[in-house]
């Protein structure tokens, strides 16, 4: 599968010190959110809850799209990506909120343009592979976290994704 979506979640002794603006040569751990570190996981998001820091890092054929570059409170940056494929999935094209300068519309096909104005990039994708692949991930990502804080805070944007993963 040349899509590759993953949520990175940054811990570490300085996690709340990691907004765009602080150099990334401190020490921290990037743990990929998945059942093989859940009880490093745990600590980390049951710590910072709303505040944990991360990015989405996606891959196509081994080039990223989205990377460390983009991080931010992980999950404010997963309802961004959220609404802006629902955007996307309705009305054939959307551009991205935060960062400004990423932009996604449908191609001929079934392929979807992803346009990059921050590294002047631009790349076809498969529209299904990357979109299925996107709303699984941020499904999982929502299902980790509302199981790690106990809260049902997340609910609307899995039943969201619900939608949108019937829409496609």
């Amino acid at each position: 599968m040349p899509i590759k979506v993953e949520s990175i979640v940054l811990g570490g002794p300085n996690a709340e010190l990691f907004p765009s603006s602080v150099s990334s040569n401190l020490n921290f751990d990037a743990l990929i959110l998945s059942g093989n570190n859940a009880k490093e996981l745990s600590v980390i998001i049951k710590k910072h809850l709303d505040t944990t820091y991360g990015f989405i890092k996606l891959t196509y054929n081994e080039e990223e799209l989205f990377n460390e570059d983009f991080r931010n409170y992980l999950v404010l940056r997963w309802v961004i990506t959220i609404d802006w494929l629902e955007e996307y999935i309705n009305n054939g094209e959307a551009k991205m909120i935060e960062p400004e300068g990423i932009s996604i519309k449908r191609a001929c096909g079934n392929s979807t343009l992803f346009i990059n104005k921050i590294d002047s990039k631009e790349f076809i994708l498969p529209e299904f592979e990357f979109l299925e692949s996107t709303l699984k991930s941020g499904k999982y990502f929502f299902e980790y976290f509302k199981k790690f804080t106990q809260t049902s805070n997340y609910e609307n944007y899995l039943l969201k994704i619900k939608k949108l993963l019937n829409l496609i």
